[in-house]
């Protein structure tokens, strides 16, 4: 099942990954259950709806083929996409801040995900910015420390502009250089098979 998934970069806006792959308790037997975990990105939302509608048409047609299995599919999204645009009232904020501390904003599209893109999905305007950070999700990964607190002072300068008290209107999501514009929509699947997560998982099992 995991070969007709979506997986690897189709072009520069969509991808499409199996992250992880867990069952058994001992390597010289039949899982009796596992799970398959994985998700698709993309930034254009027909893109992504056709790798979910291909990857739902495989795990039917494996089930077809293994009527003895259970297979438990869930696709879900895990994070809206969003772009922004000169009037959005995250933009309104942030990139005067930028422009008052030297920084030239440059928003341009990401892959990742966010606590911005949910707090999008529910009508709270947010934008991430940059916090000094690289390679990320890789061994390499590292952080920059003077770039991070050169985002904490583009965070505290959008917390000034707010009102008294230093309560700032629409500071939500703002991690510290301006990182995207624009951020993928992803989707979420989990399968279950069992024999007797637009991100997507899945998990299989056997019985009897």
């Amino acid at each position: 099942i995991i070969v007709g998934l979506p997986q690897g970069r189709f072009d520069a806006e969509t991808t499409g990954n199996v992250g992880k792959v867990q069952g058994g308790l001992v390597r010289n037997a039949v899982p009796d259950y596992t799970l398959i975990q994985g998700e698709m990105r993309s930034m254009v939302e027909e893109k992504l709806e056709t790798l979910m509608t291909n990857a739902k048409k495989h795990v039917d047609e494996v089930a077809g083929a293994h009527p003895d299995a259970r297979i438990d599919a869930k696709f879900g999204q895990a994070y809206p996409g969003y772009s922004l645009t000169p009037d959005d009232p995250a933009v309104k904020l942030l990139f005067p801040v930028l422009e008052r501390l030297g920084y030239r904003p440059d928003p341009h599209p990401v892959g990742g995900g966010t606590d911005g893109n949910v707090f999008r999905g529910h009508g709270i305007a947010s934008v991430v910015i940059g916090r000094g950070g690289y390679n990320q999700h890789t061994r390499y990964e590292y952080l920059v420390i003077p770039e991070m607190l050169q985002g904490a002072a583009v965070a505290d300068g959008c917390v000034g502009l707010g009102a008294p008290g230093r309560a700032g209107p629409g500071l939500v999501g703002l991690w510290a250089t301006v990182a995207g514009a624009t951020s993928p929509r992803r989707l979420s699947t989990t399968l279950s098979l069992s024999r007797s997560r637009r991100a997507w998982s899945g998990s299989c099992g056997r019985s009897g």
